[in-house]
């Protein structure tokens, strides 16, 4: 069993070793692009046959929506976008980079490390004697055996990005809005009419303009008549009251004088 899991440690190390370690091959890319287009399904038929792949996609009709993610290689990036940009109106567009070559260096001397626990516990547990050293022995290699899978894993993960861009792209169905074109109305044409009948009608027109304007003049005049007759009314009857009280006490004095005189005699 130890000479299979050496046989295996080196067919990894050498698959790690035959890996590129250029730190430009673990350049991953990653492009958002938002489209107005007029037809969704002709833009998902052309996306189709555009480079790379699509690792998910989802569409509406209803809705007029669409998004999918597609991976592409470096090479054939900027062609890929390009070939986007053509199917209608990019409304938005946004990028972003990362390198893996640390994150992959250091899986890989953590993968290695692994190995050699890995060994190391596969000469103990030949060694062991008594249960309770097989059974501590063996819960250890199951840890390492997890956390391999676990790097191995992650591994992977970045090997499957090196050298690839992912585009998240959003399309929208466009519809142009047409603008109705204002038509004004025409206005009505005044019909002729006759000369007798215009003549005639300005003529009541005048009239009745004169006679609204008398029947307001009288208005005023009864209106202030009516504010002045009242006080001056009071005053008439009041002067004849005091004409008439003056009257009697002149008669009264004029009796008594000759009441005087008639008893000197």
């Amino acid at each position: 069993m130890k000479i299979f899991t050496t046989i295996a440690v080196f067919a990894l190390c050498m698959i790690l070793l035959a890996t590129p370690v250029r730190a430009q091959d673990f350049l991953v890319q990653q492009h958002s692009i938002t489209i107005d287009v007029e037809s969704l399904e002709d833009a998902l038929q052309r996306m189709g046959a555009m480079p790379g792949f699509e690792l998910s996609s989802q569409t509406s009709i209803a809705d007029g929506r669409g998004s999918a993610v597609r991976m592409v290689q470096n090479r054939d990036l900027n062609r890929t976008l390009e070939l986007l940009g053509e199917l209608g109106s990019v409304t938005r567009a946004d990028s972003s980079a990362r390198n893996f070559f640390d994150e992959w260096s250091g899986l890989t001397a953590e993968f290695a490390v692994r190995n050699r626990e890995y060994d190391r516990m596969m000469e103990l547990l030949h060694d062991a004697t008594t249960m309770q050293q097989f059974n501590q022995i063996e819960r250890r290699l199951r840890e390492i055996i997890s956390q391999q899978e676990q790097i191995r894993g992650r591994l992977n993960s970045i090997e499957f990005e090196m050298g690839s861009a992912r585009i998240f792209v959003t399309l929208n169905l466009y519809v142009p809005t047409v603008e109705e074109e204002y038509i004004p109305e025409p206005e009505p044409e005044p019909e002729d009419e006759p000369i007798v009948v215009g003549r005639l009608r300005e003529i009541g027109d005048t009239f009745m303009n004169s006679a609204s304007g008398t029947l307001a003049a009288v208005q005023a005049v009864l209106i202030f008549l009516a504010r002045i007759s009242i006080p001056a009314t009071v005053a008439v009857v009041m002067c004849i009251i005091g004409f008439r009280i003056f009257m009697r006490h002149l008669a009264k004095a004029g009796k008594d004088e000759e009441n005087e005189k008639v008893q000197i005699v």
